[in-house]
């Protein structure tokens, strides 16, 4: 069996309770890029270049930052030296041997040289090569991503050994966490999984109280991926913890479609749960989290407006959504539109075969 055959099937599963928030198999962002890698073929690859000169831009203000602070603390301490040297001057005036003017050697050139003595330039230069080689890992990771089959861990190990490296950094860090999920898809040992899965969590933890949308988001998809080897009380309170983390990340970028469809999954998937996985909900919340289908289709539709591609999945569970409302007609018109489509990826045909199911099933009630 494949690993995409075997994401379908855990995603088929994720009803059991709310922490069982599984994204595998069925994370928007993950198949908006599928979706752009399959369109674009030899295409323009614009989408990339702009991520790029973001990422770069980002790197560049860092660098600046850097810079003003290392000059900031050299003019410090040529103001020290400045104001030494007058003191000793208009006590020992008599002795213009020891004053610098009328010579070649100005006051700046002065100071320039003893910046360069005491290593301040070299360590700045030294800081700025490293951030230069960060930044181009970082853009080539990113351009990997979105333009090669992840079949294999390779992106994993290496941003292991830039977390080694950096380990507060939150840019390395969120691809870290991205590069664990990517590659459990490569095992089938519940163990081995797990372990990447806490080590994502684990990276994450040490910087999660940073504003950062692209860290709370694949905190929240760890998080509900490792939901899925839980115990059911545990998945309950992952549950939650999932949907905080996509709140902090939608309200630091509220137009992130791939938010709003993991927000409505949280949402489909409570709604559905069972009398008696509301009660045991109950022992572990004094209010228990709560949600309606009509939430679940709010997110939904929120997604679908915001997408740039049709996005097959986040169209299915917004019909499954309807079909629990009773709203039939809007149903059959997303899932006949879902069958319409052309598809390429595994993953889009096993949503299109779940649609032509779900199509035959509920079009008699038109």
């Amino acid at each position: 069996m494949s690993n995409l055959e075997s994401k379908a099937l855990i995603a088929a599963a994720i009803g059991v309770t709310v922490g069982v928030i599984s994204v595998a198999g069925m994370f928007f962002y993950q198949q908006f890029l599928n979706k752009q890698k399959y369109q674009a073929g030899n295409n323009s690859l614009e989408p990339v270049y702009q991520s790029l000169a973001k990422l770069q831009k980002e790197v560049e203000a860092l660098r600046q930052q850097q810079k003003r602070k290392k000059r900031s603390t050299s003019l410090n301490r040529k103001n020290t030296l400045s104001s030494n040297d007058n003191t000793y001057v208009s006590t020992e005036n008599d002795l213009d041997s020891y004053s610098t003017a009328g010579t070649d050697i100005a006051d700046d050139e002065f100071f320039d040289c003893s910046d360069v003595e005491d290593g301040t330039e070299d360590i700045e230069s030294r800081e700025s090569t490293s951030i230069n080689q960060l930044e181009t890992e970082l853009m080539t990771i990113d351009a990997q991503d979105r333009t090669e089959e992840q079949n294999e861990c390779t992106t994993y190990y290496k941003l292991k050994e830039l977390i080694e490296l950096h380990p507060h950094n939150v840019g390395v860090i969120w691809r870290f966490a991205r590069a664990c999920y990517s590659c459990i898809s490569n095992f089938t040992d519940v163990e081995h999984k797990t372990e990447i899965i806490s080590e994502g969590l684990k990276a994450c933890e040490r910087v999660i109280d940073v504003e950062d949308a692209d860290l709370h988001k694949w905190y929240a998809i760890l998080i509900g991926t490792h939901g899925e080897y839980l115990p059911t009380a545990e998945k309950i309170k992952n549950g939650t913890v999932f949907k905080n983390h996509v709140m902090i990340a939608l309200k630091i970028r509220p137009k992130d479609p791939s938010l709003h469809h993991l927000l409505g999954r949280f949402q489909f998937e409570l709604s559905g749960l069972s009398w008696f996985e509301k009660k045991l909900a109950s022992t572990f919340f004094a209010e228990p989290p709560n949600a309606s289908y009509d939430e679940a289709i709010e997110s939904f539709e929120q997604a679908e407006e915001l997408a740039t591609v049709p996005h097959l999945e986040n169209r299915l569970f917004l019909s499954k959504a309807y079909i629990a409302k009773s709203n039939f007609k809007k149903a059959v018109h997303l899932l006949d539109d879902i069958c319409q489509q052309s598809v390429v990826t595994k993953e889009e045909q096993n949503v299109q075969s779940e649609a032509k199911k779900l199509l035959e099933t509920h079009s008699k009630y038109l």
